[in-house]
């Protein structure tokens, strides 16, 4: 079953390479602003519907990517609106 999952980075140039990198790989990821209450500062995330299985494969492509990836959420939608659990933190990996 597939779920969606928000992998936050710190710059918005990091989720474009990464996204770019990633669909030449077979990933179909979308761009959004990360939401306030995971993030104080400015920061952009990528939303990437997959397996729970497939969420360390991609993390670990993205770490070879050379980029800061500040976390990644598994997002539950609710009735008003999204709810987030952090599966990873990265606040070390560059």
């Amino acid at each position: 079953m597939e779920h969606e999952y928000l992998f936050v980075f710190r710059t918005r140039n990091h989720a474009v390479h990464v996204k770019s990198k990633l669909r030449d790989q077979g990933y179909t990821m979308e761009l959004c602003p990360t939401p306030r209450k995971l993030a104080k500062s400015c920061s952009y995330s990528a939303m990437l519907s997959c397996k729970a299985l497939e969420v360390k494969e991609v993390r670990d492509r993205i770490s070879g990517l050379n980029v800061t990836l500040a976390g990644v959420y598994k997002v539950t939608r609710t009735g008003s609106g999204r709810a987030y659990k952090k599966i990873h933190s990265f606040s070390a990996v560059k």
